[in-house]
């Protein structure tokens, strides 16, 4: 789905897409409100193999982002890109996305980020192997803005040139209590520390239908 002004919507499957530039699922240049859905298998070259945000706002719950890849050199988002643009994702899962880049699950640049009740798991950064890219969960630029999350869990992500599994965030990650991050080396945390969890293995199932709306760990 392309340029999508404004777009809200629920329980549907976004599946197979192919972008070269940006937005191998949904490219959004406006205000999308998606809700029990799935967004897998979809690619692009450059930014946001599942969705490519900006301009307007973002809001999604009880979404499953998989299998998504963002595959070029450098290429940021393999789940989603965002792009200086309010986005909110609660209840979703963000799981087995892959970028040539940083950002495995989620790359956030310049945009104000809420994560609550979301699942980052199995994502890969830098998928290319060649010592370009980090944060296989999230990875975030530039400096000045803070990933807000709570209740979320970042875990078991890969970063094959190594310096940032779970996360890369320039700003760090803003804690709002009761999150669990098993890898930080790539970012700092700040925020609210009541019910923090670092380094410890989630333990997680595989993803699969586990009687919610969308497949789930």
């Amino acid at each position: 789905m392309r340029d999508a002004g404004k777009f809200l919507s629920d329980h549907v499957t976004i599946q197979n897409g192919q972008a070269v530039t940006s937005g191998g699922g949904i490219r959004s240049k406006g205000n999308l409100n998606l809700a029990a859905s799935i967004i897998v298998s979809n690619t692009v070259t450059t930014f946001g193999g599942g969705i490519e945000a900006m301009i307007g706002n973002t809001v999604l719950s009880h979404v499953t982002i998989a299998f998504n890849s963002a595959t070029g050199v450098g290429a940021l988002g393999g789940g989603i890109y965002n792009f200086a643009s309010p986005l909110t994702v609660t209840n979703s899962t963000l799981s087995g996305n892959r970028a040539g880049g940083s950002g495995g699950g989620l790359f956030n640049y310049g945009g104000p980020v809420d994560l609550n009740n979301v699942t980052i798991t199995n994502n890969t950064a830098d998928s290319n192997n060649d010592g370009n890219g980090d944060g296989g969960g999230i990875g975030d630029l530039p400096y000045w803005v803070s990933i807000r999350i709570k209740n979320t869990l970042v875990a078991g992500n890969a970063d094959l040139s190594g310096g940032a599994p779970d996360c890369s965030a320039a700003a760090g990650l803003n804690a709002q209590g009761y999150n669990l991050i098993q890898d930080i080396s790539g970012c700092i945390i700040t925020g609210d520390a009541t019910g923090h969890i670092t380094g410890v293995d989630a333990g997680l199932g595989p993803l699969q239908d586990n009687g919610g709306s969308t497949p789930t760990h």
